[in-house]
C-alpha cells in the first residue's frame, strides 16, 4: 500500500503506474504514445501472463493441466519475445517502468530469473529475446538491492 500525501493505492502494479504518472522521472516516457506502451504491457503483463486460472491445476495438485498450463504461458511469451527481437527494451533502447513492471511480473528475485512459478527458462523454452533480456533487467543494481531484502 502507498499513502501518497493522503492518496492511499494498494496494488503493485497500480502503485507503480500512479507513481510514474505522478512523479515521472527517467524510466517515466515523456510523451502519451510512450505512456500508453507503458500501461499496455503491464496490463498484458497481469492479463496475460500472472493469472489466476494457471494457479488453479497447482493447487489442485493436477499434472496434466499444470503442463497445459505451461505450454500456455510459454506461447503467451512467444508475443513478448517477438517483440525483444525489435529492440533491446520493451520501449526501445533504454530501460522503463514498462521493463520494471514486466519483468518483476515475470519473475520476482526470489525465482533468480525462472518465470514464475513454473519455474520457465525462457532460453531452454526456446524464447531467447526474452532470456536476454530478463538477464538484462534482473542485473541491474535496484533488483538486487530487492533481491537481498529480508
Amino acid at each position: 500500500m502507498l499513502d501518497d500525501d493522503g492518496v492511499v493505492v494498494w496494488e503493485s502494479m497500480a502503485i507503480n503506474l500512479y507513481l510514474g504518472d505522478r512523479y515521472g522521472g527517467p524510466l517515466w516516457p515523456q510523451t502519451p504514445t510512450g505512456r500508453a506502451r507503458v500501461y499496455q504491457w503491464s496490463l498484458w503483463s497481469q492479463t496475460e501472463i500472472d493469472r489466476q486460472d494457471w494457479n488453479r491445476a497447482r493447487r489442485l495438485g493436477d499434472e496434466q493441466q499444470v503442463q497445459a498450463d505451461r505450454q500456455s504461458l510459454i506461447r503467451a511469451l512467444g508475443v513478448l519475445d517477438a517483440e525483444l527481437a525489435k529492440r533491446p527494451y520493451l520501449l526501445g533502447e533504454t530501460f522503463c517502468m514498462a521493463d520494471v513492471n514486466v519483468a518483476t511480473t515475470l519473475s520476482q528475485p526470489n525465482e533468480l530469473g525462472l518465470i514464475g512459478w513454473q519455474k520457465v527458462n525462457a532460453g531452454a523454452a526456446g524464447l531467447p529475446n526474452l532470456a536476454d533480456w530478463l538477464r538484462r533487467c534482473t542485473a541491474r543494481p535496484s533488483y538486487d538491492v530487492i533481491r537481498q531484502a529480508p
